[in-house]
């Protein structure tokens, strides 16, 4: 009950957040309201790292201005190819334990990462096009990835970067209950928290500045 009450309190303080600068500027509120839409609700994880996690060798990299952090597994017996896991929105690697093993089994060399403001890296947004471009970016680091699996907003950030991705015919992309397109998300999220129908226009023009999309 301490919970839901918590939740009511602090979507009813943002009710009033957007609708009082809304008043002053609808553009100053869309962007109180991006900030919010692109802020993960958990951030460090919370749970323990799971042991198989233990095992595995730690990375780090820079993209998007952001210290980006992962685990690689190598297989006993490689067939040359690589897997890329990439998780969802509000979520992070440990969740995706159950994977590994059986890949590793088959041979595959298995990569996993922490989005921008997720799980052990930086940050506190994240947003679609940004996590596009930090899969492209371990691409070039730590590619080429035979196959990418990915869930959720991940799954969206996925489909972008393949779009990037030479080679695509000799790669595979495996979708996990993706995240199709913005405009539910966004539907959802005011309906939540409602606005103006002008903050919400200007919303939509923000994201479209940011991406050209």
């Amino acid at each position: 009950m301490k919970m839901k009450l918590a939740q009511r309190l602090l979507i009813g303080y943002y009710k009033t957040k957007l609708k009082t600068i809304g008043l002053v500027s609808p553009r100053k509120a869309a962007e109180t309201a991006y900030q919010l839409f692109c802020t993960p609700y958990t951030g460090k994880p919370k749970i323990k790292a799971p042991p198989i996690f233990h095992k595995a060798e730690k990375l780090s990299f820079r993209a998007v201005g952001l210290t980006i952090r992962g685990f690689r597994w190598q297989p006993e017996h490689p067939n040359g190819k690589k897997i890329l896991i990439v998780h969802g929105f509000s979520s992070y690697a440990y969740k995706f334990e159950k994977y590994i093993m059986p890949l590793k089994k088959e041979g595959f060399e298995v990569l996993m990462f922490d989005a921008p403001g997720h799980g052990t890296s930086d940050g506190k947004l994240i947003n679609a096009h940004q996590y596009k471009d930090m899969i492209v970016q371990t691409e070039t680091l730590y590619g080429p990835f035979y196959g990418i699996m990915a869930h959720s907003l991940g799954g969206l950030a996925a489909s972008l970067a393949f779009e990037e991705l030479s080679a695509q015919e000799n790669r595979k992309l495996v979708l996990i209950a993706p995240a199709t397109e913005t405009e539910t998300a966004i539907t959802n999220f005011f309906t939540l928290i409602p606005a103006d129908e002008k903050v919400k226009q200007e919303f939509i023009q923000l994201i479209s500045e940011m991406t050209n999309k």
